[in-house]
């Protein structure tokens, strides 16, 4: 029975954190961004397995992106390519 309990625990302390992240994340409006750089809309989905995360990045190919992990900040980088029409 108090492993039931330790286990809530553990999920209250992780649902705090997250909510801590995203509340700082929140903060940092469009503006804090420097001139030609762009924050795409993410969703974070934890599954049994892995923490996913889903951002909208039209126009980019895989082989466009680099993705670091820092510390606790995940961070996408890219250059998209544009091609002017003839």
């Amino acid at each position: 029975m108090a492993a039931r309990f330790e286990s809530l625990f553990v999920i209250s302390r992780f649902q705090a954190e997250l909510d801590r992240l995203f509340q700082e994340a929140m903060q940092i409006g469009e503006s804090d961004l420097p001139l030609g750089e762009w924050q795409p809309p993410i969703d974070v989905v934890e599954t049994p397995a892995a923490v996913l995360i889903l951002a909208e990045l039209p126009g980019f190919a895989a082989a466009d992106l680099r993705i670091e992990v820092r510390a606790t900040r995940i961070l996408i980088s890219g250059t998209k390519s544009t091609t002017l029409p003839n």
